[in-house]
């Protein structure tokens, strides 16, 4: 803990120099009247955080990281209450900041269920008194201070629930490698000294098949020789004590052989034989009395022994246990994917919840999303290049393609009415704020490849094909694919959702609406994979409609 805490400092430390500042131009376009307060008082805590990371530096016994970071975090919040605080309040929407801190902090830094709560609540006090430093907040206000209150306490829950399970799961994972290396150092011993112990044994008694049941008697795992035909010429006591053999009895290995493995052992046997070359780490399931079936790990070598039928030699072992560790690692794996997806879900939910939506317009977008990857797998120049890895990171990042929103003003993003020129220009803007966000932790986070993916898409998902959307004007395949997918799946879902200024389309109308812009504002390509697939789109649309209202 002591080396993850260190090394996630210098990540979280990093991202707050880059970022602070970089907010700076949010501050031009929402609080143009301080932004020269504001943005020194930027520069001053981005200079905090760059003395705690010299100070980290220097932490050569790694005792302070934790210390560092909860300074920096707290310096932060101080800056975004201050701002609040000359901003006016709680109608201020800075407030989404404070709540952006919050959880970068808790998906970059490892923290105990206490620690979380700990923390966020001082955050949250911090938002408190920020707001009542002016006064308590008047009646037309109070409103939009319990709704940001509300977001805050969900966000506490998230992070708080998040900790726990990473905490859980970090500790199961290392429970389990210290017991997946215990067994692996094991057999690593039995593996590097037995087959030479058993060669060396080998020459010295080769003409005495009394002196080689000696020798397999002693061995730990399993010895077994076979004829040509696969039937039992000898084998040590450990093998003849597990399947219970009875003397002078003649069995067939195969009988030992679970009935789904057979023919893959009698193939490599067969090989074995015609080649005469030893196979080594074959795996299989063999049928034992009592427990049924266990998973063993086979070496066979072929040989001649004078006086003796047998020909091939099965060293068996055991290797359930190992197994039964890899299947538990897995579904560990599994579990942190599961709540990696649910942090990037509650994460991309912020923008949706400024807008008031309470439809299940997220979830319905990444499934319409998928749907189109999969349709575009199938077309020649695409089968190499979208595999399901990609797919996979397209629909866990395509949900941040509005993430930016978070950094618009509630008075512009909750407007009813038509937006001015200057209003849609900052609406506008959300495509860099959240491609910038993204790109900063991209630059942190070594290696996660759905993050790439997540920020092309905030960046260029209202590119228009034929060069007319923003921020920069695109043309063609200079817009990536991945951008070229979201911008349809998003006009679709735009258009069969409920809105705070027109009802829903029906999916006939939304066609009728999307097909015309074909070569225009969509990618032909991305078009013909929508008209082949348009019935998934309307089952889904239906679906989660349905299942909204019952809920």
């Amino acid at each position: 803990m002591r080396e993850l805490i260190h090394s996630r400092a210098y990540v979280f430390l990093l991202i707050g120099v880059i970022l602070i500042p970089l907010f700076a131009f949010l501050d031009y376009v929402a609080a143009k009247e301080y932004f020269r307060l504001f943005f020194v008082n930027r520069i001053i805590c981005a200079s905090f955080f760059i003395v705690l990371i010299i100070l980290n530096y220097f932490d050569k016994n790694k005792k302070y990281g934790l210390l560092l970071v909860t300074l920096g975090f707290f310096a932060v919040g101080l800056l975004i209450s201050h701002m609040i605080i000359v901003l006016g309040g709680a109608e201020s929407g800075y407030y989404a900041g404070i709540i952006l801190v919050l959880t970068t902090y808790s998906v970059i830094f490892p923290l105990t269920l206490i620690q979380s709560l700990l923390i966020s609540s001082s955050l949250f006090l911090m938002y408190i008194l920020a707001v009542l430093w002016i006064k308590f907040p008047v009646v037309e206000n109070f409103t939009i201070f319990i709704a940001n209150s509300f977001f805050f306490v969900g966000s506490i829950l998230i992070v708080t629930v998040k900790s726990l399970a990473d905490t859980k799961a970090r500790i199961r994972e290392f429970n389990m490698r210290m017991r997946e290396k215990e067994y692996t150092d094991k057999l690593a011993y039995y593996a590097e000294n037995l087959e030479k112990e058993v060669k060396k044994r080998t020459r010295d008694l080769e003409h005495s098949e009394v002196r080689f049941q000696e020798l397999y008697d002693n061995i730990i795992d399993d010895v077994v020789l076979l004829d040509n035909d696969g039937n039992i010429v000898l084998t040590n006591k450990q093998f003849s004590s597990r399947m219970q053999l009875k003397t002078g009895a003649k069995q067939n290995i195969i009988n030992f052989i679970h009935p789904d493995n057979r023919q893959i052992f009698q193939d490599n046997i067969r090989k074995a034989i015609r080649s005469g070359k030893d196979i080594s780490g074959m795996e299989f399931k063999m049928l034992i009395p009592g427990p049924g079936e266990i998973d063993v790990e086979c070496n066979a070598a072929t040989f001649g022994i004078a006086g003796s039928q047998a020909n091939i030699q099965l060293l068996i072992r055991d290797v359930t246990p190992r197994k039964r560790l890899e299947k538990q690692l897995g579904q560990s794996f599994s579990r942190v994917q599961g709540a990696r997806s649910a942090v990037i879900l509650s994460l991309a939910k912020l923008s949706e919840y400024r807008e008031l939506d309470s439809s299940n317009r997220l979830e319905k977008f990444r499934e319409y999303a998928r749907i189109l990857a999969e349709e575009l797998r199938l077309q020649k120049e695409y089968k190499d290049y979208i595999t399901d890895t990609y797919i996979e990171d397209l629909y866990q990042s395509s949900i941040l393609y509005d993430i930016g929103k978070v950094g618009i003003s509630d008075k512009i993003l909750r407007k009813k009415g038509r937006l001015t020129h200057e209003e849609r220009e900052i609406i506008n803007r959300h495509t860099i704020i959240g491609g910038d966000t993204i790109k900063s932790l991209e630059s942190q986070i070594m290696g996660q490849t759905f993050l790439e993916l997540g920020k092309n898409i905030a960046y260029f998902h209202h590119e228009r094909w034929n060069g007319q959307g923003y921020p920069q004007g695109l043309t063609g395949v200079e817009i990536p694919l991945s951008a070229r997918i979201v911008a349809l799946a998003d006009v679709y879902n735009a258009l069969t959702s409920d809105v705070a200024y027109r009802h829903a389309c029906s999916h006939d109308e939304a066609v009728k609406i999307i097909l015309p812009e074909r070569g225009k504002q969509f990618a032909p390509e991305i078009i013909d994979a929508f008209v082949t697939r348009q019935e998934d789109f309307r089952d889904i649309a239906l679906q989660m409609t349905a299942s909204l209202e019952v809920s």
